[in-house]
Parts: C-alpha cells; structure tokens; sequence
C-alpha cells in the first residue's frame, strides 16, 4: 500500500471482503485443496469481519493480526462465544500457511475448525450489523 494515498474504509467495505475471504475458504475445503489456504482465508475472513465490527463502531482500527486482541476490541458485541485458543492458534496459521519455515504444515482438521471458527465469526459480525441498523 502506498503510504502517500488515502485509502476509504467502511464498515460494510470490510465486512464484504470477510465474506470474500469466507467464500475462498469454503471453496478451498470444498475443492479439497491445501489446508493451508483454507487456514490463511479463514484468519482472514476472520479479522476483516472483527474489523468491520470495529469500524461500525467507530473505533480506529489497529493495524494488526492478532485475532485474540482484535477479539477483545469487540467481544461485548458479538453473541456467541469464540474459543480464544483457536484465535490465537488461527493468528498463528496465518504465517504457517503461507510462508515456508520451522514448523508443520496445518492440518486438514485445522483446516476444517479454522473455518468453521470464521463462519462464526462473521454470521456474529453480521447479526452486530443488523442490531445496529435496528437501532
């Protein structure tokens, strides 16, 4: 991103793109592709959708990827519990997906939680949207 350009964000922005990262994951799990990918779309899916979250409430979005403090900026709004050792482990998969080091691949069955954690997410970000239009 080019730091001299102003760049737009909305809460609905984000929120599209959590589902455009969702809709990769279901397709990669579908499609029985790497886990890897399912697990990089899927934190993915997951922050934007904590961000959108953050952005309806018009609080700066920090520049982050750490599920578990994003979680924490909005947890009193969200309706469902999320398991805060998956987080922490799906911030963690972010990198291990993508990038080569000293660490096992993920998973199939990482794969699988890990967007089963970010559909979760984002139906509970997507109820927050609704509650607040109600209002």
């Amino acid at each position: 991103m080019n730091g001299d350009v102003e760049t737009e964000s909305s809460p609905e922005t984000w929120l599209r793109y959590a589902e455009s990262d969702l809709l990769l994951t279901t397709a990669a799990l579908n499609g029985q592709r790497n886990a890897g990918e399912v697990c990089f779309h899927a934190q993915q899916a997951t922050e934007k959708a904590l961000k959108a979250l953050l952005e309806l409430q018009q609080v700066e979005v920090p520049r982050i990827h750490n599920l578990v403090q994003l979680h924490s900026l909005v947890e009193a709004s969200l309706h469902v519990p999320v398991n805060l050792d998956r987080l922490e482990r799906l911030t963690d998969l972010q990198s291990e997906a993508r990038y080569p080091g000293d660490w096992p691949e993920p998973t199939d069955e990482e794969g699988r939680w890990s967007s089963e954690v970010a559909a979760t997410v984002v139906q509970a970000v997507k109820e927050a949207f609704e509650e607040s239009a109600e209002s």
